[in-house]
């Protein structure tokens, strides 16, 4: 099979309107904030997130007391560098740098995943269906760090992709700038990514996160406990305190709680009966993955499949990704969103060569011989 790398006109084209996309969101929603009032719709923004990150510019800009191992200072040292570097007009208004330094990563995240696909060689229909997850458009506007993680994330796989494994971890400092738990998910990558037996590597990795993020959780609460609410994760920390198994036994059922509330986009009506135009934005790749989701069952041939050198490098980062995100006591579909791409890639790859194994298996069925 052919690598196709030349880009495509409507790439090109695709690009620029994901851009003017952005430009037009942030005219409507972050210039015009009163706009989502008129027209019925709530959480077309992280605007939490962005106040926590405007705060901390302003503490540096008072010398205020910050510490390396603050979650949220890289990004703000990342604010506050560009502020410093680039003209005025750029950064006067600090929402509309953030939306140009997020539509900008948003283009590097497609370089990469691009180029991840012509290595698979998923042809166009892998290389476009970049453009489906329309829940990137919400991480464009305001200060985040979520288009960050997904190119770290995208770019690992890359790296395994080419076996580059030192240049992988040259990258840790940059992913402790950008989100500490991406080292945690870095280490557990390469463990899994280059161990030569990766179901023990695997089975190793989760009990220590599970014991470790329940040791964080005990000691260091960083979320109280009425935050946590009545329900299962409540019940989570509770078993935990008592008998520190409460990750280690309960994680599976916190996957499928991941997933129960990625598909909450099918239900985007809000308690005060406007629009989640968050859960909007998401309905777009999540059906799209419900659609493929076959090639997501973990059958024989596709365990055999993801095991191959090829597809390794998604499948240790799927699972990197999920050990380290079930250290977080919360669950948020936007975590979801995060590895979606990757879950994408690895989906179109298995139906990819699924069909192209039974189509070969017909030929030599019918006493036709497969070229090599």
């Amino acid at each position: 099979m052919v690598t196709i790398k030349k880009t495509l006109p409507y790439e090109i084209i695709l690009v620029i309107l994901t851009i003017l996309t952005s430009l037009i969101y942030f005219e409507i929603f972050v210039e015009n904030p009163n706009n989502s009032t008129k027209i019925g719709v709530e959480n077309a923004t992280n605007l939490h997130d962005h106040s926590v990150y405007t705060t901390y510019l302003e503490n540096i800009d008072n010398n205020s007391a910050i510490t390396l191992a603050d979650n949220n200072i890289g990004i703000a040292a990342i604010y506050k560098t560009l502020s410093i570097i680039l003209p005025n007009e750029l950064t006067k208004n600090i929402s509309f740098l953030a939306t140009i330094v997020n539509t900008t990563t948003l283009i590097y995240c497609y370089v990469t995943y691009r180029s991840i696909c012509n290595r698979l060689n998923l042809g166009a229909f892998g290389r476009l269906s970049f453009f489906i997850n329309t829940s990137l458009l919400y991480f464009t506007q305001l200060i985040n760090k979520d288009l960050f993680t997904i190119l770290l994330i995208l770019t690992t796989i890359q790296f395994g992709l080419t076996n580059r494994k030192w240049t992988l971890l040259l990258l840790i400092p940059l992913f402790a700038l950008v989100r500490q738990q991406l080292v945690i998910y870095i280490i557990l990558y390469a463990a899994i990514q280059f161990s030569r037996q990766p179901r023990h590597t695997i089975i190793v990795c989760y009990i220590i996160t599970s014991l470790l993020a329940t040791a964080v959780a005990i000691n260091i609460p960083f979320i109280e406990q009425e935050t946590l609410g009545d329900g299962f994760s409540s019940l989570v920390s509770e078993i935990n305190h008592k008998y520190y198994i409460g990750y280690l036994l309960l994680n599976p059922i916190r996957i499928i709680q991941f997933i129960q509330d990625a598909l909450l986009v099918l239900n985007p009506i809000t308690e005060s009966n406007s629009i989640d135009f968050a859960k909007i934005l998401r309905t777009p790749p999540v059906l799209f993955i419900l659609c493929i989701s076959k090639n997501l069952i973990p059958t024989k041939r596709h365990l055999s499949l993801w095991r191959s050198k090829s597809a390794r490098a998604i499948t240790s980062s799927i699972i990197a990704f999920t050990l380290t995100w079930l250290m977080n006591p919360t669950i948020n579909a936007r975590y979801v969103m995060l590895i979606l791409p990757s879950i994408t890639i690895l989906a179109i790859y298995t139906k990819i060569q699924t069909s192209t194994s039974k189509n070969e298996h017909t030929l030599i069925h019918r006493g036709f011989s497969i070229p090599k």
